[in-house]
């Protein structure tokens, strides 16, 4: 290919980049195209710097141009990695877990004994960490079994499935419970908050458990996977909208973890940053990831605390393959003085 028309659409392609970076500034629920437009940021901040790289080699001026890009739009993917690797020593931590548990296989097993076996494992592995709280979505309980952690006490919000085993979010606590509740985000779906606020350490905190809507594409057509990616970016906008409010309402320091499908450089993921610190960024430490698509990782799962706490030893935790397709996040939460 000749040097000039590489030169030409390389720089095309640039441009193009700046209305993609832009469009995490649109809330998806009132325009669905930035939110679709926006999964496509990493694509082109790599694109960037891969502009910035071939004319600096060329000793070109237009190196200027995704150099501009690249610092004007680092808000937007700086989020992507964490450079703090704190760690707060103080007494009065709580050391929670979040999990998409995918119902440790339950849907998908090949043995029936899968999902009592992943399960117990589960709870002797969470025992071992000595977790105080923890949030698990798409956890299920068969029938009218009813799910117990020893030494927790639980909460609960479900979906009766159509084989009449309750579907949905899990809190488990160390800490006494005293008062609860829940949001559904449309008449009878999976995707939802609940909260409980518990009582630690003389404190009262709120914890949120969240799981919002997948894109769901089932190997559909492009046309049905472009539907769903609509439903999907439009639903989490609209949902996000309405943990916000709830957050603006707690009474107390709010604690919101769970499974986002949304990544650090989405418009939802930003206006929740807005009101919450996101513990990867202020305990992790480098590049991480909770889920892979199409062998691409990305951190869909978040743990955000309110400004009065703080986070130290942030971890995401993999090698669980055989009880979930998410990788749980653990984090400690240190309490005010």
């Amino acid at each position: 290919m000749d040097s000039r028309v590489f030169r030409i659409g390389l720089l095309a392609a640039i441009f193009i980049s700046i209305p993609v970076l832009l469009s995490v500034n649109f809330p998806p629920d009132e325009c669905y195209w930035a939110g679709i437009v926006s999964l496509t940021i990493p694509l082109f901040v790599l694109l960037n710097f891969g502009g910035v790289l071939y004319f600096l080699v060329m000793r070109s001026k237009w190196l200027v141009v995704p150099g501009l890009i690249l610092i004007a739009s680092f808000p937007v993917y700086s989020k992507l990695v964490s450079l703090r690797g704190d760690s707060n020593q103080m007494s009065s931590t709580l050391s929670v877990l979040s999990f998409n548990v995918d119902s440790f296989k339950h849907f998908s097993r090949t043995n029936s004994n899968d999902f009592e076996i992943n399960k117990q494992s589960f709870e002797n592995w969470a025992k071992a960490r000595q977790l105080d709280i923890l949030c698990l979505q798409e956890m299920v309980e068969l029938g009218n079994e009813p799910y117990i952690m020893k030494e927790y006490e639980k909460a609960s919000s479900l979906k009766i499935t159509k084989d009449g085993d309750h579907l949905g979010l899990f809190i488990f606590s160390k800490f006494p419970i005293i008062a609860e509740g829940a949001i559904e985000f449309a008449e009878n779906s999976y995707n939802r908050l609940m909260w409980v606020d518990i009582v630690a350490f003389a404190d009262t905190i709120r914890i949120a458990n969240v799981h919002l809507m997948s894109y769901d594409f089932n190997n559909g057509t492009l046309g049905q996977n472009l539907r769903a990616m609509r439903t999907g970016v439009m639903a989490r906008s609209w949902h996000t909208k309405l943990i916000n409010q709830f957050v603006r309402n707690s009474p107390y320091p709010v604690l919101l973890m769970g499974d986002f499908n949304e990544a650090p450089y989405s418009h939802s993921y930003r206006s929740i940053t807005s009101l919450l610190q996101d513990t990867f960024l202020s305990s992790g430490a480098g590049f991480d990831y909770t889920y892979v698509f199409l062998g691409l990782p990305f951190r869909i799962d978040h743990v955000f605390i309110d400004p009065q706490l703080k986070a130290s030893h942030f971890q995401i935790i993999h090698g669980l393959d055989e009880w979930s397709n998410h990788s749980p996040v653990s984090v400690q939460i240190v309490l005010p003085d």
